[in-house]
């Protein structure tokens, strides 16, 4: 994904990143999840987030 404005954060499961993509969606990482699987979530203005576990 080609992201701007990237930072790294701090989450409850280690280090991610945060960043928008191209339409103004907030797109987080995180290397873990309360299943245990790291996430890609993506939250899109004003709608819903999209969690992507793998």
């Amino acid at each position: 994904m080609d992201l701007e404005d990237v930072k790294d954060i701090n989450t409850k499961y280690g280090p991610g990143k945060v960043g928008k993509d191209s339409d103004g969606n907030t797109v987080i990482y995180r290397p873990g999840s309360s299943e245990g699987s790291p996430t890609l979530e993506i939250q899109l203005p004003g709608r819903w987030k999209i969690k992507i576990r793998y």
